[in-house]
């Protein structure tokens, strides 16, 4: 199975089990700006500067966001951790990608980001989701 088929049948699982969470959980909101670029010869590495807030009534602990490897942002192993978001509050946080894909600055830049997400609710239960960041930043 190629790659593309395989990460498209990842999100589309990650969409159905979230459609299956209960209807109250908090949304997080997730931008991101691509700050920085460096193209080698057989790789490039991205800075990120990723935005997420908790839009909710209720606070998330151990909030992690795991980057979905989908082509051409290939970079495996990347993941972000903030250990309580608050009602309402936001956060920046900063990742660097190294991904084989040889695209330009402009694409990488314009491309969403894809994210299996896992937080902690005020019951002690963990929850598990899909997330998309966009280019531009949280809004």
């Amino acid at each position: 199975m190629n790659r593309a088929l395989a990460g498209f049948l990842v999100m589309l699982a990650m969409n159905l089990v979230a459609g299956l969470t209960h209807a109250g959980e908090p949304q997080l909101v997730v931008g991101h700006n691509l700050t920085g670029y460096s193209k080698g010869a057989t790789s490039v590495t991205l800075d990120y500067s990723l935005f997420i807030v908790n839009p909710g009534d209720k606070p998330l602990a151990d909030l992690t966001l795991s980057l979905v490897p989908l082509p051409p942002l290939t970079g495996q192993g990347t993941t972000v951790s903030i250990s309580y978001l608050g009602p309402r509050q936001s956060a920046q946080l900063f990742m660097q990608v190294v991904s084989p894909a040889l695209l330009d600055e402009e694409r990488f830049s314009q491309r969403p980001l894809f994210w299996a997400g896992r937080y902690t609710d005020i019951e002690g239960k963990q929850v598990e989701f899909p997330v998309q960041s966009k280019p531009g930043g949280a809004r």
